[in-house]
């Protein structure tokens, strides 16, 4: 994908979004480096928009398979919904 069209796909995004890449992905070649990847795709977005808790999910294949890799993408997402929470969802 160019690096234009690739940056204009991420910076059209207007709502908090949580970008995650499993790092022993199978249908990904092993020499792309995921975590830079996600750190370019999160790089693109506006200010506030990629979570601080997206990232590469350690050990997790395509279908993050692995307690260890599903225990992580778990919280990751547990942290993204709550970092939505606002004042008034509690009530």
């Amino acid at each position: 994908m160019p690096a234009d069209v690739e940056r204009s796909y991420w910076a059209g995004i207007d709502k908090s979004i949580l970008i995650l890449h499993s790092a022993e992905d199978e249908f990904v070649p092993a020499s792309l480096d995921k975590e830079a990847l996600v750190k370019r795709w999160m790089s693109h977005c506006a200010p506030g928009i990629a979570s601080k808790s997206s990232g590469t999910i350690p050990g997790a294949n395509h279908r993050v398979e692995g307690q260890e890799a599903e225990a992580w993408f778990i919280k990751a997402v547990v942290d993204f919904l709550r970092s939505l929470e606002t004042p008034y969802s509690k009530i």
